[in-house]
């Protein structure tokens, strides 16, 4: 006999069983293993621009199981340097089995945050900021092509921006996994930058050398 054991609280399993003859005398010998939870790993990664270098703020998750509620997991981060995005402003992967830590359980919610404490310097961008997430046998590695290739392939999360620009959270439903499989989870901060270009139809000239950006 096997079935699921896909909530955490839950600490029994009541068994029935019913003998064909009420009569007949029935002896029943059960061993029971221990539950087999999967073994996966879950990434955490946070990308920005580097428009926004040097920003601080605290990134937060942590998942809900029925009535079972994770430690909540914290880390400021500093908005990475460099010439190209997207940058990699933090990446660390903890592997372990499902409902252990901060690992969710298939089928608990999983909860992102933008958390601005008193020290921190970073506003989250209701237009161009968002929380992802995949699923996947893929390991995207450490890298900024990788990363690039991850923030392409995941799923936006629903955000609720009203605490924005010093709170916002990001949720998302956790599917079946399997043995092996990666969770990303996904701080994305990138925003872009604005810049004034000039334009002339009559003389290419004029568009790029002779622009006047001030309108006199």
């Amino acid at each position: 006999m096997i079935f699921d054991k896909d909530k955490i609280s839950v600490t029994e399993a009541n068994i029935q069983i019913v003998p064909d003859q009420s009569n007949t005398e029935v002896t029943i010998t059960l061993t029971v293993p221990c539950p087999e939870a999967k073994s996966i790993t879950i990434i955490e990664v946070c990308a920005t621009t580097p428009n926004e270098a040097g920003l601080l703020v605290h990134n937060e998750h942590r998942f809900v199981d029925g009535t079972y509620v994770s430690p909540l997991q914290s880390t400021q981060v500093q908005y990475g340097q460099g010439a190209s995005q997207p940058i990699v402003t933090f990446y660390s992967s903890i592997a372990g089995t499902t409902g252990s830590g901060p690992i969710p359980t298939p089928g608990s919610n999983i909860t992102l945050a933008f958390n601005k404490f008193g020290g921190d310097t970073a506003v989250f961008d209701v237009a161009s900021n968002r929380f992802r997430w995949l699923v996947t046998t893929q390991n995207y590695a450490n890298t900024q092509a990788s990363v690039g290739a991850l923030l392409a392939s995941s799923i936006p999360m629903a955000t609720a921006s009203a605490g924005a620009p010093s709170y916002s959270t990001g949720t998302c439903t956790m599917p079946p996994v399997n043995n092996g499989d990666y969770l990303y989870i996904i701080y994305d901060y990138r925003k872009p930058t604005l810049i004034d270009l000039c334009y002339d139809e009559r003389d290419v000239t004029d568009a790029c050398c002779d622009c006047d950006l001030t309108g006199d």
